[in-house]
């Protein structure tokens, strides 16, 4: 399971019990991993290769829209809903490549025109693609969530207000992300505080 925390600055216009939200989300997220894998390089090398942790900084730009349902001067309700357009920007690999002190059978007329491997299958067969800050391609790193959440706003003074919400994002894109084939659907809880002008 991957896990992480956002930062988020927003900005909204509400309209009677309708309030429609943008802004910018930074996520970082990352995803505990075990996956050994012993391989050999074709000349005789023995290795043990691991992968212990995948990290993705994602920006996001939210288009949600809540509905306060239930209203009074103190505080109110509210279901959302909307897109989430999110890019990973940067994306970090913990692995480890170890030579053992074993050698692999090679033949004794080596074919001089036979792979000689720097990588494992593992490393070679999967995608580990570099996020948009790393010069990373935009196909690999773009996803697009729809989410639906529902909250609570207490109002502190008449101009500032603390919520509390739950949301469930979940992918548009029939599409799996980096070496683990993640898909990256969430459930966030968030709070903070809202300034009114």
């Amino acid at each position: 399971e991957m896990f992480g925390f956002s930062l988020s600055g927003l900005f909204s216009v509400q309209k009677a019990k309708w309030e429609y939200e943008s802004g910018f989300s930074y996520s970082l997220y990352n995803k505990p991993t075990n996956i050994p894998e012993y391989w050999d390089d074709n000349a005789g090398g023995v290795y043990k290769y691991a992968l212990n942790n995948v990290n993705y900084n994602i920006l996001s730009v939210p288009l949600r829209v809540k509905y306060h349902f239930i209203t009074n001067p103190d505080w109110s309700l509210f279901v959302s809903g909307g897109l989430s357009p999110e890019f990973i920007v940067n994306t970090g690999y913990d692995e480890s490549n170890e030579a053992l002190d074993i050698q692999a059978p090679t033949p004794i007329d080596p074919n001089p025109n036979e792979t000689v491997y720097e990588q494992g299958p593992f490393r070679r067969n999967n995608n580990f693609h570099n996020g948009l800050f790393q010069k990373g391609s935009l196909s690999d790193n773009f996803m697009l969530r729809a989410h639906v959440g529902f909250g609570m706003q207490r109002n502190i003074t008449s101009s500032l207000s603390a919520y509390f919400s739950g949301q469930f994002y979940r992918s548009v894109l029939n599409k799996t992300y980096g070496p683990t084939d993640d898909t990256i659907n969430k459930f966030s809880i968030s709070f903070g505080l809202r300034e009114r002008f």
